[in-house]
């Protein structure tokens, strides 16, 4: 999402609830079975260097994902796989590491600008609604640059504009959504890759 974008989401929400109104999300996503066994020898845990790149579009438009945007998403990036306990080291330059994950996140976002529009003059009494389909791939290398295994899990999110969402915003506002699904989407890769013997 664009900082563009993300902050007339922001400013749309903030008109809303001054319009006793409200926005939400809701998620949903191909994670299977993300539950990463915790490693019990430390000795066996190897540093990982992580790359990212992020593709973006909007209502089948491509777009420059805004640098502040990329750089936001590789912390959090970062944020998961420093959390996993997988890994002795997480470095965000993939250079003199054991393992490198290559991330290529896509977003594509479509929703109708008359009905935004419309939506936020009216103080959000005529509901809008926007989507945003993610894919994560992610490609394991060893030092030397063999592909140790490629893996890859999609997720959606609807947001929801319209006056009767009032008490769900605090749990479901759009941008903490999008936080959630990232961290669920690097959880089951890295799942995944472990069940696989990659990582």
């Amino acid at each position: 999402m664009t900082v563009r974008r993300r902050l007339n989401v922001a400013l749309l929400c903030a008109l809303a609830l001054t319009g006793s109104s409200a926005c939400a999300s809701f998620s949903s996503g191909d994670y299977g079975d993300a539950s990463i066994p915790r490693r019990d020898v430390a000795s066996a845990r190897r540093s990982i260097g992580i790359a990212y790149r992020m593709t973006s579009t909007t209502n089948g438009r491509g777009e420059t994902p805004n640098p502040v945007v990329v750089s936001s998403v590789r912390d959090k990036a970062l944020a998961s796989y420093k959390s996993s306990g997988l890994f002795s080291e997480v470095s965000g330059a993939p250079e003199n590491t054991d393992l490198i994950a290559e991330i290529t996140f896509s977003r594509e976002e479509t929703f109708s600008p008359f009905l935004a529009t419309l939506s936020g003059a009216t103080l959000t009494a005529l509901p809008a609604r926007g989507t945003e389909e993610f894919q994560m791939v992610t490609v394991f290398k060893d030092r030397e640059g063999k592909v140790l295994g490629t893996y890859r899990r999609n997720a959606s999110i609807q947001i929801w504009i319209h006056a009767t969402l009032i008490p769900l915003t605090p749990f479901l506002f759009p941008l903490s959504v999008q936080d959630r699904v990232h961290a669920r989407l690097h959880e089951a890769i890295l799942a995944d890759a472990l069940r696989a013997g990659a990582i």
